[in-house]
């Protein structure tokens, strides 16, 4: 297996500090992970410590009724402890609340390395997609639990870190966001397979992302 290869593995996944990872974990079957609007507080707030206590950097998430996706930045190369921590805890406090037994999420999560700017800004741009592809919202600024209206209101202090992509698409945060808010309602009605099975369709789809960004930079059509 190649090293490119090995990058997108998720049964064998190769940890590095300094290295961003697009994070994905869901329930068994079609139980839900969040019931109500408390549960989806609950995970932000022991997100937000995890985010603490491991010294991680996360760039985007969003929490879906049955799975969730988190894009991070590791700085030491503790990202099994992280994820461990944050599902252990919030499955204890999920079984305790509805009084059930059992497992809370299916197996380990998984994770897909991001190889280089356009694939960290197509894997944001999926993220943020993801409510209004499950015909959840119509609108996926309309989401409450992602990171997507942080990217339009930079400016709103959060223990996550928007810029960071921002900056990857223009110096000014201002015309960043705007470019960024284009991107989401230009790729809204691509359809797209689920990077969650097929890591390869995350490569794709940010490629394509990213040469609609190029093209609106430059002002004309970008070659593949």
């Amino acid at each position: 297996m190649s090293r490119y290869r090995q990058k997108l593995s998720y049964r064998n996944k190769v940890i590095s500090a300094g290295e961003i990872y697009h994070i994905t974990q869901r329930a068994p079957g079609k139980e839900k992970l969040f019931v109500e609007n408390n549960d989806y507080l609950t995970m932000l707030s022991l997100l937000k410590k995890c985010v603490q206590e491991f010294n991680l950097d996360v760039f985007s998430f969003c929490l879906m009724p049955n799975h969730f996706h988190i894009l991070l930045r590791i700085n030491k190369p503790n990202l099994s402890e992280a994820m461990h921590s944050l599902n252990t805890s919030y499955g204890m406090k999920f079984n305790t609340k509805y009084q059930r037994k059992g497992h809370v999420f299916c197996g380990v999560y998984r994770a897909s390395m991001c190889l280089d700017d356009p694939h960290l800004i197509g894997s944001s741009i999926y993220i943020h997609l993801n409510p209004q592809k499950a015909g959840i919202i119509k609108d996926t600024l309309d989401y409450r639990w992602s990171s997507a209206n942080l990217y339009i209101n930079p400016e709103i202090k959060s223990f996550m870190n928007s810029s960071f992509i921002l900056k990857i698409i223009n110096d000014d945060l201002k015309k960043a966001s705007s470019l960024y808010k284009d991107m989401l309602r230009n790729f809204s009605d691509t359809d797209y397979e689920n990077i969650i099975e097929n890591p390869q369709a995350g490569i794709n789809f940010s490629k394509k992302v990213f040469k609609n960004l190029l093209s609106v930079l430059y002002g004309r059509k970008i070659k593949d």
